[in-house]
């Protein structure tokens, strides 16, 4: 919202004079100027691949995930501008620069049920399910989003499809990309918040190498 917003601003003079009419009352303006970036961008083009690896002192083993770019990171293309809206790699490259492998999953560039949660409740549990299912059948040990809205379906209404729908073939647990790469650069667990994951993903920590010489 705050990257649409921005764009809009940019893009039609009469809105962002509009808009700072109202704000005049209040003695503020907006001009515009403020580039609205996401934690990947961040990390991916100004921080970069290579400069993470550096830093990695306990990378993962073996360890396979899962990666969930999500429909706002990726859709409008044009005004987000995060990555190739069909075929991304960004993420892909953050999660490798851990020492994990990310897997190819059919399922990844589809919505996680989250924006119909609420209003039709089966419907979503039937997107994540079926986004869960995926992930399972690629082989991946966890899935890795950098939404927060995005990791409450996969933390919260996936324990609901396991409770009400008497399953857990489609169990997985998500980890949230800030936790994945503390891990691997040596932050402990309960910085992190590990332990506020619904699901638990304290196992992620025995896919970690000792610790690096530095």
């Amino acid at each position: 919202m705050l990257k649409k917003a921005a764009h809009l601003i940019k893009e039609d003079l009469s809105l962002k004079k509009e808009i700072n009419a109202i704000l005049l009352k209040e003695g503020l303006k907006c001009e515009g100027a403020i580039e609205v970036k996401h934690l990947l961008s961040v990390l991916y083009h100004d921080i970069g691949v290579d400069t993470i690896a550096e830093k990695i002192t306990n990378p993962y083993n073996e360890l396979k995930i899962a990666t969930h770019y999500g429909c706002h990171a990726l859709r409008p293309s044009d005004i987000v501008e995060f990555d190739d809206p069909v075929n991304p790699t960004l993420f892909d490259k953050l999660v490798e620069a851990t020492g994990a492998q990310s897997v190819p999953w059919q399922a990844r560039l589809e919505c996680c049920g989250a924006p119909v949660f609420g209003n039709n409740d089966d419907l979503s549990m039937d997107l994540t399910e079926k986004k869960l299912l995926s992930a399972r059948e690629s082989g991946a040990d966890f899935l890795c989003n950098a939404c927060p809205y995005c990791h409450i379906q996969f933390d919260t209404v996936q324990r609901m499809i396991k409770n009400e729908r008497q399953t857990d073939n489609h169990l997985l647990p998500p980890i949230l990309y800030p936790q994945l790469l503390g891990l691997s650069l040596g932050i402990k667990s309960d910085i992190l918040g590990l332990e506020m994951n619904g699901i638990d993903i304290r196992a992620v920590s025995k896919f970690l190498q000792a610790p690096k010489e530095s």
